[in-house]
């Protein structure tokens, strides 16, 4: 029989021997010490993930945006989930406000968000799914009593892209109250692959959107980011900065258009 062959009876008694134990230890340990290492990330990614202050629009599992601008079913995928979002955008509520620098709101009262402002980002043109153009939404999530510590134009962050930093500096309220946004690819081929990002209404979120403190119908401040030529075939992983004073907080998510 195979089994008696002396190459098998060599790893037997291999295998029963001290040294092989211990080398069976030393991999239970690895296998043991790398499960608890990808669990403690899941739970790391889990908990930013609850506590990111951005949420992503459409999100879908894994923050990958994928479709194909010929498919009819791939694009209302997404775009209605987009809807379901601009739906609660769009209501007769009364206690909302047009904000600006010079009109905040009253007391108890919310600022208005206009999707009128966010040009090709609109629910007549799919969202811009339907030319391979599309359209991203970064939500700023309701938190309790949260008030921002806004950037200096004059103290700008030397790892800020120069695009934003001219972008405020040549603002015509440079010191305005805003936490930025920027986004671009998340590595070298993705910087490349990418194409324009415009951002609508701004590239920040302003200051009289915070802090919130429960009002009735408040509405949480959203920017559309509007994909002009993404590289198809190619997933595009795209990295979105919030900056504040001292404090840069990341979102990522990736597109993929056939």
């Amino acid at each position: 029989m195979c089994l008696k062959h002396p190459c098998y009876e060599s790893l037997n008694k291999f295998a029963a021997s001290k040294p092989a134990r211990i080398i069976y230890g030393i991999l239970l340990v690895i296998a043991v010490a790398f499960g608890c290492v990808r669990l403690l990330q899941a739970s790391n990614d889990l908990h930013a993930s609850k506590n990111a202050k951005l949420a992503i629009v459409p999100e879908f599992k894994g923050n990958l945006i994928h479709f194909d601008p010929k498919d009819h079913g791939s694009i209302e995928r997404i775009t209605s989930k987009i809807d379901e979002v601009y739906d609660t955008y769009h209501n007769d509520n009364l206690n909302l406000y047009n904000c600006d620098e010079d009109k905040l709101p009253s007391e108890g009262k919310s600022c208005n968000v206009d999707w009128r402002e966010f040009g090709p980002c609109n629910k007549e043109n799919s969202y811009g799914y339907q030319k391979g153009t599309p359209c991203v939404f970064l939500k700023f999530r309701k938190l309790r009593d949260w008030v921002p510590n806004y950037l200096n134009a004059t103290d700008l962050p030397v790892n800020m892209p120069m695009y934003l930093k001219d972008s405020i500096v040549n603002s015509p309220y440079p010191n305005q109250r805003v936490i930025w946004v920027s986004c671009e690819g998340e590595n070298p081929a993705d910087l490349e692959n990418i194409g324009p990002v415009i951002y609508y209404p701004s590239r920040g979120f302003p200051h009289y959107f915070f802090p919130y403190k429960g009002q009735d119908g408040y509405l949480e401040p959203i920017i559309a980011l509007y994909f002009e030529r993404p590289i198809t075939g190619i997933v595009v992983s795209v990295k979105c900065t919030l900056w504040t004073q001292g404090s840069q907080e990341h979102t990522n998510f990736e597109i993929l258009v056939e």
